[in-house]
């Protein structure tokens, strides 16, 4: 049986939604008697099954084993743009996830694998940790900005410790980097953190890499920002799952909750609505200020500024949904490849999903 990321996604949902199973026992141990339905699976959530055959179909990349309370988990090899996770209902399963993040005309990948879309424009927390790398810190903001047609992410700012590393461009926005707020300023900085600019043939294209060492662990955070037409930020890191949890595991924001896969707002509460979810995450007085001034951006108290129906309507003449399909023909994220060409009505963009 082969599937692809999305199948997987919709058979679970469906699965789940016709279950008696709440969201939150995809990522919890069950205590009590499983559903009848659940038995017939062999007490194997559908969840994990379903990750295991598209692990099982990608092949190549790299190895992952988790642990559950304790006890290794069966190793897998997990493809480029994903990470290794662990499901702990019943028993012990490795799976890869899509490795969380957001770009193009707003897509945001939860920890969970699971995507959204949040055209608005403000400032966004994408992560929140103050454990992160054992209380050094991690805080990622975005800000999201609307054109007539569409809307992009025009700046990303990490802070790590005491530095911030910020990008900004895309679209109609000046290509450039900060660090610690001075412009175009050296990358081999002794900080919190390495950045490193990647080469690319295409010299409007631009790719940065921020790592950090986890010693305590014996592998590596990375932060991949790509910018070309539309910027794109993604959370990468070492195939270990004891690093992930160690540094994620209290994490919040637009990327949701680590260790449920729900999308919780700052309450805690689960807010299904991807809308309601994001505003509830606008950057407020209690959040550290990472990105740069910009006269004109959303910024708090006022509220996050949403688009018409009117705007976001394709003007005569845009290129087709069927015309966009054979544009990003061989995108690894084909369906958000083809929402960006028909929403920005430009081919070019296609670059971003493909090369």
């Amino acid at each position: 049986i082969q599937l692809t990321d999305h199948d997987s996604h919709k058979l679970r949902s469906k699965f789940v939604s016709q279950s008696a199973i709440p969201p939150q026992a995809l990522s919890t141990p069950i205590q009590k008697k499983l559903p009848f339905r659940m038995r017939l699976l062999n007490t194997v959530t559908v969840f994990c099954a379903l990750n295991l055959l598209l692990v099982a179909e990608g092949g190549g990349g790299t190895s992952c084993s988790c642990k559950c309370r304790g006890e290794s988990c069966t190793t897998v090899t997990c493809p480029a743009g994903t990470s290794c996770s662990v499901n702990c209902i019943d028993q012990c399963t490795c799976f890869c996830a899509k490795n969380p993040g957001g770009g193009g005309d707003p897509h945001f990948t939860l920890w969970s694998g699971e995507k959204y879309d949040f055209h608005g424009e403000c400032d966004l927390v994408m992560l929140s940790n103050d454990d992160f790398m054992n209380g050094l810190g991690m805080h990622v903001h975005v800000r999201t900005k609307i054109e007539d047609f569409y809307s992009y992410i025009e700046a990303v700012a990490v802070k790590i410790g005491d530095d911030v590393f910020e990008v900004q461009g895309g679209m109609n926005t000046e290509n450039k980097y900060l660090v610690n707020g001075v412009e175009n300023a050296p990358l081999d900085f002794d900080g919190a953190f390495a950045i490193a600019e990647k080469d690319t043939k295409d010299k409007q294209y631009k790719q940065f890499e921020v790592r950090v060492d986890d010693k305590d662990h014996g592998g590596q955070i990375k932060l991949q920002f790509k910018l070309r037409n539309f910027m794109g930020i993604r959370f990468a890191h070492d195939a270990s799952q004891e690093i992930s949890v160690a540094n994620f595991g209290s994490s919040s924001g637009l990327m949701g909750d680590y260790k449920t896969g729900l999308k919780l707002g700052r309450d805690g509460e689960v807010i299904e609505d991807s809308n309601a979810f994001a505003m509830a995450w606008q950057v407020g007085p209690e959040d550290p200020v990472l990105l740069s001034p910009n006269e004109g951006s959303v910024q708090h108290p006022d509220k996050c500024k949403m688009p018409s129906t009117t705007s976001r309507r394709l003007k005569a003449g845009a290129i087709t949904k069927e015309k966009a399909r054979s544009i990003c023909a061989g995108a690894e994220e084909l369906e958000d490849c083809i929402f960006d060409v028909v929403a920005t009505n430009t081919a070019d963009v296609a670059k971003d999903y493909i090369d």
